[in-house]
């Protein structure tokens, strides 16, 4: 299994750009309806303040999370000689090695296409994990997948086809 050449896959990061600036308008939107519509709503103001808050709050998170990611300029989807290295996403766990890959699939059920990487220690990627919360979405993945390592072409500056093409002619040399 040689391989010379080493091939990036970067974030397409027009589309990035656009997902921060519709999540900070939602947010920003939630907490200015919210505050506006609470004195005209029966019941009590505060359940609505209280959900326009954390509405905006998880928005503007979520927003930062995607900005940062933006900001990484090796974020992406590296292709070499060891493996898969997956930096394209918050939940994205690294290295996943060639040697232990099985089997590479997709699933174009979601709009953007999903490359699934069926690999032989799945728990040893489960480990992998920042937090918790990335640990209950990988298991997600392995429950609907059969695997927790999956890649999501939509944001990748590739379509899924090209991102399938490249990994599966690495991974038979």
């Amino acid at each position: 299994m040689i391989m010379i050449e080493e091939v990036h896959i970067p974030l397409n990061r027009s589309k990035l750009l656009v997902q921060i600036v519709v999540l900070s308008i939602l947010g920003i939107g939630a907490l200015v309806t919210a505050f506006g519509l609470s004195d005209q709503m029966p019941g009590s103001p505060l359940i609505l303040k209280g959900f326009g808050i954390v509405t905006c709050l998880f928005c503007l998170v979520a927003a930062g999370s995607i900005a940062k990611k933006r900001a990484d300029k090796q974020a992406g989807v590296t292709i070499n000689k060891e493996g898969i290295l997956d930096t394209s996403s918050s939940i994205s766990i690294g290295l996943i090695k060639w040697k232990d890959v099985t089997s590479v699939d997709k699933d174009e059920s979601m709009a953007a296409g999903l490359l699934i990487i069926h690999v032989k220690n799945q728990n040893e990627y489960l480990k992998k994990a920042k937090n918790s919360a990335i640990e209950r979405l990988l298991k997600q993945n392995l429950r609907k997948f059969d695997t927790p390592v999956v890649i999501e072409a939509k944001y990748l500056d590739c379509s899924l086809e090209e991102l399938i093409d490249t990994v599966i002619e690495r991974y038979r040399k």
